[in-house]
């Protein structure tokens, strides 16, 4: 995640300092609108609970590796933004979970926790 540039040649050793990262965290849309439906309910411990999930879980391998990478370049891991990611838009979601009213106003809540 974020380092294929290295990966792949094309930033060679010397001609870069930093390999730079967004770590952006959110919880499964598409698992949730699965479970509950357009109709909900989306509850905000529960969205919460998700995003420690993909926090502790999946973003932190990928920052991991991004920072073994970093490390075998010789140069800095830095994060250029990061943080939560809830608003819908997630592209697994048959029908559009971003449409759901139900969802939408759960992470507004959730992003004002």
């Amino acid at each position: 995640g974020g380092s294929g540039g290295v990966e792949m040649g094309i930033v060679g050793r010397g001609n870069a300092d930093a390999l730079a990262i967004a770590p952006y965290f959110n919880v499964d849309q598409a698992a949730l609108y699965a479970q509950l439906g357009a109709a909900g309910p989306y509850e905000v411990d529960a969205i919460l609970d998700g995003c420690r999930a993909h926090i502790s879980g999946t973003l932190r391998q990928s920052m991991r590796a991004s920072a073994a990478v970093a490390r075998s370049y010789g140069v800095r891991l830095i994060a250029y933004e990061g943080g939560q990611h809830l608003g819908g838009g997630d592209w697994r979601c048959a029908g559009g979970c971003e449409n759901a009213a139900t969802m939408q106003a759960a992470f507004q809540t959730a992003n004002r926790s």
